[in-house]
């Protein structure tokens, strides 16, 4: 299932795989560049980004210093 795509890219979709949900997610920055991944509930980001903080179930990505990027 894909709940949302634009240019008939899926930004999120969803697969049910031997009796699993399996999510699947692209994020993209301002100049259209994929920075943040899941792919088959596996995170995968870019490491062009600032700073890449996860705590726990917070997910923190800085462009700049104090600029947060998602």
């Amino acid at each position: 299932m894909i709940p949302i795509s634009v240019n008939s890219i899926p930004l999120i979709d969803l697969v049910m795989a031997d009796g699993h949900l399996l999510f699947n997610l692209v994020v993209f920055n301002e100049f259209n560049t994929p920075f943040l991944h899941i792919k088959n509930n596996q995170l995968f980001y870019s490491t062009s980004p600032w700073d890449i903080q996860l705590v726990g179930k917070k997910l923190t990505i800085h462009e700049a210093h104090i600029k947060i990027l998602m």
